[in-house]
């Protein structure tokens, strides 16, 4: 078995991940999957690929659960997501890093999870044609776990949004437009809530530096001015070619069709075009008591991540 590289994005839910996968996504040497962690809980009902087709009807996607476990039958949605919820956190860690401190309940749910991940990831890359797979689930635990399967090389893109903007983004009702067969919606989150997940999430994340063949960290805002040199920065980084980005024209990028899924279903929807903006809109719309108390429990970070000498 040939190596298999993986991009992977982490941060925090309403940063720009989906976004930053599709415009990364339509370059040559990448092939986005989308927030693929997130299968497991959505596979009792269908959904849609970024394709266009529903996820079981998609060519793709039917092609790699044949190879990888005989047929979408081949698989226990359920049972998995089981087991990812038991050993897929972000305090379980220290467990998944140092195998001394594992159970053998917690070591026989995390060996058979990634060889549940061994097998599919495989077979998305040789179905993707050995490109890089670029993977937006954002978890820091579930990037650890993924670290385990052989073969597997990680690059880190550690991507961060301005809390406060986050936490105006949580406070949206979004609906889940890729869902096909139910209307279901994003659940929202509370100033403080948005917040101390926002800070938690984004100081783990620096646990996945030891493990990282490279790590990149990119602001959101930085990405949404320039997007093209945030994109070359990102390729330099791994060693690729500059060249290429054709399809970045001003905020606005060309889109072609991909196999991500899930994710935020605003960009993830998106088909002819994509608008890149900062978006600044929660400076006027939310609250002076909600900015002060995002602000106050995430100051420590926002100070490290530039935001506040902008």
């Amino acid at each position: 078995m040939g190596r298999i590289q993986v991009l992977a994005i982490t941060g925090v839910g309403r940063s720009g991940s989906t976004l930053l996968e599709k415009i990364l996504g339509q370059h040559e040497d990448f092939f986005p999957i989308g927030e693929f962690a997130m299968l497991w809980g959505e596979m009792n009902h269908d959904f849609l690929c970024n394709c266009g087709a529903s996820f079981f009807n998609c060519d793709f996607w039917t092609q790699v659960f044949e190879q990888a476990t005989g047929g979408f039958d081949g698989i226990n949605a359920d049972e998995i997501l089981k087991i990812r919820q038991a050993v897929d956190r972000n305090y379980y860690i220290p467990l998944i890093r140092n195998p001394v401190l594992r159970t053998k309940g917690y070591q026989a749910k995390l060996s058979r999870f990634v060889d549940i991940l061994s097998k599919i990831y495989s077979a998305i890359d040789e179905r993707a044609g050995n490109k890089i797979i670029l993977d937006s689930s954002k978890s820091p635990a579930y990037f650890h776990i993924l670290s385990l399967v052989p073969n597997v090389e990680l690059t880190i893109i550690h991507l961060v949004r301005d809390s406060r903007a986050v936490a105006y983004s949580w406070q949206k009702r979004k609906r889940m437009t890729y869902s096909v067969d139910t209307e279901q919606y994003i659940e929202r989150q509370g100033a403080a809530e948005a917040a101390v997940k926002w800070a938690a999430k984004n100081a783990v994340t620096d646990t996945l530096k030891p493990i990282a063949e490279n790590y990149v960290f990119i602001r959101y805002e930085d990405f949404a001015t320039d997007p093209e040199k945030v994109t070359r920065q990102i390729l330099k980084a791994i060693g690729k070619e500059t060249s290429g980005l054709e399809y970045l024209m001003g905020e606005q990028a060309g889109l072609t069709e991909t196999h991500g899924i899930l994710g935020n279903p605003t960009p993830r929807s998106q088909k002819q075009g994509i608008q890149i903006r900062k978006d600044t809109e929660w400076h006027q719309k939310l609250s002076q008591l909600d900015k002060s108390v995002v602000t106050l429990l995430t100051l420590p970070l926002l100070a490290k991540y530039g935001y506040l000498s902008d």
